[in-house]
């Protein structure tokens, strides 16, 4: 099937498209910046561009199936089955996450989880948050701070920051993303799963080249995907 190349708005869509949608094609037109509009009917692969320019609008848009993003765009909210920002590397599914404890824990002051470390429950923490590289933890994340989230950490449940909140290369968290300032993901960051849809939201969202979501990422004030994005903050 020959690709279907329009633009629109300054906005580049390409995917498989038969004539006999053309139609619908138009229609679809008229939802583009409307972030909680219809659908959009894309087949399940298709590709987003913008100019190479950081002056253009904003973009906010809902589809289904994979979206391929390229970079650089400004965005305001960016809905799909599976967000592939740049040069998303092959997706490899993590093994199957433990079952979720159900315990807490409260901790006040600057808290450091070590390198290699394995965490249980649900963890608040009314101070600033270091988790190490290769850490595991079993539970969802509440900081009053920022929280820095180093290579190759895998957490099973959601984050909500007060603060900054960085995302570093490899990291994959099965649940939502919210940060009351600013979210950063690094590349190869993965965010919710396929049968699982997560969200990433924020003021401010800057996603570096070969970063994943499954759900949607919105930006009240700046969203941007480029490479080296994370280095902006």
């Amino acid at each position: 099937m020959t690709p279907v190349l329009k633009a629109v708005s300054g906005l580049i869509l390409m995917f498989p498209l038969p004539a006999a949608a053309q139609a619908q094609l138009r229609r679809f037109h008229n939802t583009l910046g409307v972030p909680h509009g219809p659908a959009v009917p894309f087949d399940t692969h298709s590709t987003l561009s913008a100019p190479q320019s950081a002056d253009h609008d904003p973009v906010s848009i809902h589809t289904c199936g994979r979206l391929d993003v390229k970079l650089p765009l400004r965005f305001k909210r960016l809905a799909a089955d599976e967000l592939c920002f740049g040069n998303c590397a092959p997706f490899q599914p993590a093994p199957a996450w433990p079952r979720h404890p159900g315990t807490q824990s409260v901790k006040t002051g600057d808290v450091t989880l070590d390198d290699g470390s394995h965490t249980q429950g649900d963890l608040f923490v009314h101070g600033n948050l270091y988790i190490g590289h290769h850490a595991r933890i079993n539970g969802g994340l509440t900081v009053d701070g920022n929280i820095m989230v180093s290579a190759g950490t895998h957490i099973n449940g959601g984050i909500i920051a007060r603060g900054i909140l960085v995302i570093g290369p490899g990291v994959r968290i099965s649940g939502p993303v919210l940060s009351h300032r600013q979210v950063v993901l690094s590349p190869r960051s993965v965010i919710g799963l396929w049968h699982q849809p997560a969200s990433v939201s924020a003021p401010r969202v800057l996603l570096d080249s070969g970063c994943r979501v499954f759900g949607s990422v919105a930006a009240s004030e700046h969203g941007w995907a480029a490479s080296n994005a994370g280095s902006l903050q």
